[in-house]
């Protein structure tokens, strides 16, 4: 499986620069395909099927690989034979992986990597104050994060698409076309998010015995998930901010404010609420809330200072 780490980003760096261009939809397609193959070699090669040899848990590191492996040259086959995206290949040249180049993948990619970092370094802070009440509170946690993990992107997902309209309207200096880019990405985000909240809050119960027979498992879940329907407008609006402030090449600042959101807030007010006043195990989880709001609260700001900016400079 370690193996499969480098036509994984391979095929990261495809995929990213059919996303930069406008295209999700062959991305899409790839990794569906790619998952579906995963699974039909995991069955042939763990179980001896078809001829081939029986070899167990290696067998499922094998077809992972050969997965992952395809995934690229599927992007390379598409990008070299489609006359649409053969042009950018003129550009896949030695001479044009200068350092100033890379200085500046570097200058965008390290600050986002950092947020992210944060984010989901805080995330795992909660999941051990979640360990630390104990293992029934632990797993309750583990299913709804788990769902607000899959929610979570269809959020990213139209970050993504924000992401990628905004930075072509950011190069042609069109500042109208950025605010009904942003507006209808906030708008659409809230829509989808607010379907999931109401399906958390109203069925939580419902999912988390899908989970689990053990009712008190059941029961702490179905406290997190009311939590995580309120999680779901914040952790979407978050997710949308910061995706336009990408598409604006802003990326040292939401990384500041991640640590201000994640690291000094999100953390403390989970332990603060969980074991200073001991409101309950759902409180830690409302903490880290807390963090993401403070996080949409500073890119909302930060993305509105922005187009003033840019609006002063074109009226200059």
């Amino acid at each position: 499986i370690s193996i499969s780490f480098l036509p994984s980003l391979i095929f990261l760096t495809f995929k990213q620069f059919l996303e930069g261009i406008g295209n999700t939809k062959n991305a899409m397609i790839i990794t569906i395909s790619a998952n579906v193959l995963n699974i039909i070699l995991n069955y042939i090669l763990i179980y001896g099927k078809f001829g081939a040899p029986t070899l167990g848990i290696t067998g499922a590191g094998l077809a992972t690989l050969i997965a992952k492996t395809i995934m690229p040259i599927a992007f390379f086959t598409l990008i070299f034979f489609h006359k649409k995206y053969r042009k950018y290949f003129l550009f896949f040249t030695w001479k044009n992986m200068t350092f100033h180049t890379q200085k500046i993948i570097l200058r965008l990619g390290m600050p986002i990597s950092g947020q992210m970092f944060l984010e989901f370094a805080s995330l795992l802070f909660i999941t051990i104050m979640m360990g630390w009440v104990g293992k029934t509170t632990l797993a309750g946690y583990h299913i709804v994060i788990t769902i607000v993990g899959t929610t979570f992107l269809m959020a990213s997902g139209l970050g993504s698409a924000t992401t990628v309209l905004i930075s072509q309207e950011y190069g042609r200096k069109n500042i109208g076309e950025i605010r009904k880019h942003f507006k209808a990405g906030y708008q659409i985000t809230l829509l989808i998010m607010s379907f999931f909240a109401l399906i958390f809050i109203i069925f939580g119960k419902p999912i988390a015995s899908i989970f689990s027979p053990d009712q008190e498992v059941v029961a702490i879940a179905a406290q997190f998930f009311i939590v995580a329907g309120f999680f779901q407008l914040i952790d979407g609006s978050q997710v949308l901010f910061l995706g336009a402030l990408r598409g604006l090449n802003d990326v040292a600042k939401p990384m500041k404010y991640a640590f201000i959101s994640y690291t000094l807030v999100a953390i403390p007010f989970a332990y603060i609420c969980g074991f200073v006043f001991k409101l309950g195990s759902w409180s830690i989880f409302a903490g880290f809330s807390a963090g993401l709001l403070t996080a949409a609260i500073l890119y909302y700001k930060r993305f509105n200072l922005k187009i003033k900016i840019l609006t002063k400079e074109q009226t200059n």
